[in-house]
């Protein structure tokens, strides 16, 4: 009697990642970019997510330890998995919805999804690229302090290595979503461009 073949997890995850890929291929090169915004969104909002809930979970506080470190402690901990949590939680119905009624209809009406959902999209990359990371950094400034409170030097120095790390996501974040939004203007204009020169002959 021949063994039946069970997929291991390693082969279902590489034919998640081809129908992905399959998904992508559909669209023009922003629409693409949208919908590898999402599944990214998801995928760092579930990790970080469950790294915090775990930090959380686990982290002594002595007795020594002032309240108002504490408080601050809590209140960014449990910011930075309800803005993860939120990413996650859109990316979760956006997702299947865009894979389930993909191809089913024309291209025009594939487009129309991606626009309506568009909003969605992008809260949920910047809720989970920008400001979830720009949260984790604070949380950890607010950890490093809690551990080594009694250690005062380590705090410091810590801080000092975190702050600038701070002041750098913030300046190439601005950059990058300047740059990136700069090529969808270039895009949109050239897409503008080609349809009058198709419909008007100019």
């Amino acid at each position: 009697m021949h063994a039946s073949y069970r997929p291991s997890a390693a082969s279902a995850s590489a034919v998640s990642n081809q129908e992905g890929d399959a998904l992508l291929a559909k669209f023009d090169p922003l629409q693409s970019i949208a919908l590898a915004r999402l599944k990214q969104a998801s995928n760092t909002s579930a990790l970080l997510a469950g790294f915090t809930m775990t930090s959380l979970a686990q982290i002594a506080i002595s007795d020594d330890i002032p309240d108002y470190l504490v408080t601050c402690f809590g209140i960014s901990m449990v910011l930075l998995i309800v803005v993860h949590l939120f990413a996650l939680m859109i990316s979760t119905f956006v997702l299947p919805e865009i894979s389930a009624f993909i191809g089913q209809s024309g291209s025009r009406s594939d487009t129309d999804i991606l626009k309506r959902f568009h909003r969605h999209i992008t809260v949920a990359w910047l809720l989970s690229t920008a400001l979830g990371i720009f949260l984790f950094l604070t949380s950890l400034i607010t950890i490093v302090w809690i551990q080594f409170w009694n250690v005062p030097q380590a705090a410091i120095a810590s801080t000092a290595v975190v702050l600038p790390a701070l002041a750098m996501f913030l300046v190439l974040a601005c950059k990058l979503y300047r740059d990136i939004t700069s090529i969808q203007l270039a895009h949109h204009r050239q897409t503008l461009r080609d349809a009058t020169e198709t419909v008007f002959g100019v």
